[in-house]
């Protein structure tokens, strides 16, 4: 056991959360959105693997918003070798809101698709970050999208104002809740427009 291991278990969980809310208040000063253009047509939603998050939010875009305004909505992820299925948990949790993602198939993000898209959406702070430096050309169209829930759930913890869970290897509780945030923050996103 590491000393660092030793250390993180004598901080009592209050002290925890507040050690980490500081960090969050600190590091957020650092993750501003860009501003919303005008008229965006095009968006593409990012995740880690382009099997979870990303393709419901793409499919819950499309089925909220494009066909009443011909908007276009993609998916990818930052870490993806292979295309692959989004696993039983993301389906279950899917079909509960209506969306049958059974034929999604990952693809890993690169610069056509960026340049594609009128806006760009990381689910976690890292993406955020690590789109920003990838594609230094397109920083003014990468935003963070928890921060367009309009009823932010803060509470005790700040992670959730920059950031949407990954709910992979969870229950279907999990990526319920997580796809809950991801349509109230595309709810809050499209009301902007």
């Amino acid at each position: 056991m590491s000393g660092i291991e030793i250390v993180k278990g004598w901080i009592p969980a209050g002290v925890k959360r507040i050690l980490k809310n500081a960090y969050w208040r600190i590091y957020g000063a650092f993750l501003t959105n860009p501003p919303v253009p005008a008229s965006p047509r095009s968006f593409l939603f990012i995740c880690m693997g382009n099997i979870c998050r990303s393709p419901f939010a793409e499919a819950a875009a499309r089925r909220h918003f494009s066909d009443a305004h011909g908007m276009t909505f993609r998916s990818a992820g930052i870490v993806v070798n292979h295309p692959r299925e989004s696993p039983p948990g993301t389906l279950a949790a899917a079909k509960t809101f209506g969306i049958d993602l059974s034929g999604h198939r990952s693809q890993k993000v690169d610069e056509d698709l960026v340049a594609a898209a009128d806006m760009v959406f990381g689910m976690e702070a890292w993406h955020f970050r690590s789109l920003r430096k990838k594609f230094p050309r397109h920083r003014e169209k990468i935003f963070l999208l928890a921060p367009f829930e309009n009823s932010a759930p803060v509470g005790n913890n700040l992670y959730n104002v920059f950031n949407i869970q990954d709910p992979y290897g969870r229950e279907l509780k999990d990526f319920i809740n997580c796809f809950k945030r991801i349509d109230a923050c595309l709810q809050g996103l499209f009301s902007r427009m």
